[in-house]
């Protein structure tokens, strides 16, 4: 992930697609969002979980980006 620092929005669209969302960072830029879903059947408890990996990039004024963030969340069932 710190290899898409310095690179531009443009190039981060390209690759990635469409964003979930894009908000305000506050300062002029922008924060995009990506989640990327994955699904798995866990037989020891009987039924699948979904676990939504959440990419952020935050884009300065000059449309670069100088951060990302990443976090999951985990939740049970379809």
């Amino acid at each position: 992930m710190d290899s898409w620092i310095g690179a531009t929005k443009h190039q981060l669209l390209l690759k990635w697609g469409t964003p979930a969302v894009t908000t305000s960072d506050g300062n002029g830029g922008e924060i995009i969002k990506f989640e990327k879903l994955k699904r798995a059947y866990l037989q020891t408890m009987g039924g699948y979980i979904t676990v939504v990996h959440n990419y952020s990039f935050y884009v300065g004024e000059d449309n670069m980006i100088y951060h990302w963030k990443y976090d999951r969340n985990q939740r049970q069932g379809m």
